[in-house]
């Protein structure tokens, strides 16, 4: 055995480095700040080899880099897990370099001969730093590509230089595939390399300061520690207390979060950064750093903050300079504590934010959902798959074009609250059974807001709750809530369901449909019967039947009413002789404002016509593959 250590100390050295590990000694009041050092290596080390894993997967382009993402958090066995470690390490790195730099400030660990080892140590932070910025822009979802977006207008917000620095790091004058390459290279390549030389010469400085400047001659025997087995041992504790809770972060939210595909053509009004950098975030919404511009807040006042914390050796020559880099470094880390804590509490007090982030987070929740769909993710990418989604887009639609005379269920699709009660009615529950009820016995409630609509100017008042609807609503109300008549109600709502095709409709009842058909044609109830029936105003063709009941006459057609059919010709022209007429409708004809594509995730949206996972798949997207 002492033949093969020989050996190998003959030819790497590594045996004379553990022996002289093993005799170093440091010095008690040390002890936090070696420890500190060590921690941060041990977390480098964490980052470096869960990154390795990521990159082999990992795929860099506007096309890939998402669905890439996706597969190593919901199909790669224990991706979730990598990815997850990966980025609370990154969190925990940002705290420990806090933490550390703090440390030094305090211990004056800046002061003669330490100038030059503080100044590589700054620089491992401002690379970190960097790292993790650019790491969380790699996944090109909604939020990397929103973060993307204020990097580099920062980077393009310098001086003179600005402009260039903004199209050499986008690749071009608008971001895309250039972009996240290059924001790759810089995450993968360039900060990695500067951290290594970085750390390399940090290394041989501390060397050549404890050869030259020993740190234990003038301190007791006492009062020193010695690395072996003391100090290595409170190191592993501390690592494992780490990797512990590391891992515990990411069982407690299963890895890191993924929002959905990155679209450039789509505002993101929940855009945050990582926690670290809110207190940026806030700060350039500052009233007066918004006055001033984005470099004076971004650029200038960083850039004189890293002056004073880089003459650090020169100021704290003094006592006085000692106490004021103290104060100095308490009032900046204050003020970031200060500005995030003030952007988490506004964030969660704003009811604007937080719509914008639960739709943010259905978005991603949908996007998962449809890419763990048997068809996949096509090859044009998940974007392609989001933007033919009726789920995703057409409450968007119905937001931009709808809710400001219709409500959704008191918002406007999108989870944005809608102050009032709109000029018509809340279409959430359009076409349902509820809705088919409604019109039956509360069609003046149902259309109460339709009082403030206008009609070429002038308010329509009652032309539809004082109508021959509301009035036969009204008169036959008492008769179809009637106990005895309460089959005969389920068998009208269930013909009229069945009128609407809904992915649904086929598993109503036959009897209960064609009881239904014939109390429209003939009025008859179990203990009463209509006074007029459906037919003596409505002209309606029931499903599988090739005559249509009754004729068109003032009140609309009800043909497949409620139908996808139905909504599109209603959507396109509701002033039709077939739908309200040109005498009472105030609604707008959108045939030519909504093209194909819209009005078809418009109403597929709103009568439920989309892809619904089954059980085992939505299981999946709650609980990515192990």
């Amino acid at each position: 055995m002492n033949s093969l250590l020989s050996w190998l100390d003959d030819r790497t050295g590594l045996v004379s480095v553990a022996k002289e590990f093993a005799r170093w000694s440091i010095p008690s009041s040390q002890r936090l700040r070696h420890l500190l050092g060590w921690l941060v290596i041990f977390n480098f080390l964490v980052l470096l080899i869960t990154g390795l894993f990521l990159s082999s997967t990992y795929s860099p382009s506007s096309q890939t880099a998402w669905e890439s993402t996706f597969y190593i958090q919901h199909i790669m066995a224990g991706g979730w897990i990598l990815r997850g470690l990966h980025h609370f390490a990154s969190g925990s790195m940002v705290v420990l370099l806090a933490v550390f730099f703090l440390k030094i400030v305090f211990d004056g660990a800046y002061r003669a001969p330490r100038e030059v080892t503080y100044l590589t140590t700054l620089g491992l932070i401002l690379f970190t730093m960097g790292l993790a910025h650019t790491g969380y822009l790699l996944p090109w979802d909604q939020r990397g590509f929103a973060a993307a977006d204020v990097f580099t207008n920062i980077a393009g917000s310098a001086p003179v230089i600005g402009p260039y620095l903004q199209q050499i790091i986008q690749g071009g004058n608008v971001k895309g595939h250039q972009t996240i390459t290059r924001l790759h290279f810089l995450h993968v390549a360039v900060f990695p390399m500067l951290i290594f030389i970085f750390f390399v010469l940090h290394v041989a400085l501390l060397k050549r300061l404890r050869e030259r400047h020993p740190a234990t001659a003038t301190v007791p025997a006492k009062k020193l520690i010695r690395f072996w087995p003391d100090q290595l041992m409170t190191i592993s504790l501390s690592s494992l207390v780490l990797i512990g809770v590391l891992f515990g972060l990411v069982y407690t939210f299963h890895g890191a979060h993924l929002f959905s595909a990155a679209d450039p053509a789509e505002p993101y009004s929940a855009a945050r950064p990582e926690w670290y950098f809110l207190f940026l975030f806030r700060f350039l919404r500052t009233p007066i750093v918004e006055h001033l511009g984005l470099a004076f807040g971004a650029i200038h006042v960083p850039t004189m903050i890293a002056v004073v914390i880089l003459l650090f050796p020169l100021i704290g020559r003094s006592k006085a300079g000692y106490y004021f880099n103290i104060v100095f470094s308490c009032v900046v880390f204050a003020g970031i504590i200060g500005l995030t804590v003030m952007t988490l509490q506004e964030d969660a007090a704003s009811k604007e934010y937080q719509a914008a982030y639960h739709q943010a987070e259905k978005q991603a929740e949908r996007a998962t959902e449809l890419a763990l769909a048997p068809a996949g993710i096509p090859v044009q990418g998940a974007l392609t798959l989001l933007r033919t989604d009726p789920l995703l887009q057409g409450p968007k639609i119905y937001a931009s074009r709808c809710a400001t005379c219709h409500p959704w269920d008191g918002h406007d699709g999108l989870g944005h609250p809608i102050e009032g009660k709109g000029v018509a009615p809340d279409l959430a529950n359009f076409g349902t059974r509820d809705w088919m009820k409604a019109v039956l016995t509360d069609f003046e409630v149902l259309f109460a807001s339709t009082v403030n609509a206008k009609l070429d100017g002038e308010p329509i008042g009652d032309a539809f709750t004082g109508g021959d609807m509301a009035a036969w609503a009204k008169d036959h109300k008492d008769v179809l809530l009637k106990p005895e008549n309460a089959g005969d109600l389920n068998a009208l709502l269930e013909f009229f369901y069945a009128q609407t095709g809904r992915p649904d409709a086929s598993l109503t009842n036959a009897d209960l449909i064609a009881k239904g058909r014939d109390m429209i044609e003939f009025g008859e109830l179990t203990n009463g019967e209509f006074e007029t029936t459906c037919i003596d105003c409505h002209q309606i063709q029931p499903v599988g039947e090739d005559k249509a009941l009754g004729s068109v006459g003032t009140a609309p057609v009800l043909t497949r009413y409620g139908s996808k059919e139905w909504l599109k010709a209603f959507i396109a022209k509701p002033g039709d002789k077939a739908h309200y007429g040109t005498t009472t409708n105030a609604m707008p004809d959108f045939e030519t404002q909504l093209s194909a594509d819209e009005m078809d995730l418009l109403v597929r949206w709103m009568t439920q016509d989309y892809y619904k996972a089954k059980p085992a798949e939505v299981k999946a997207v709650a609980a990515p593959a192990e």
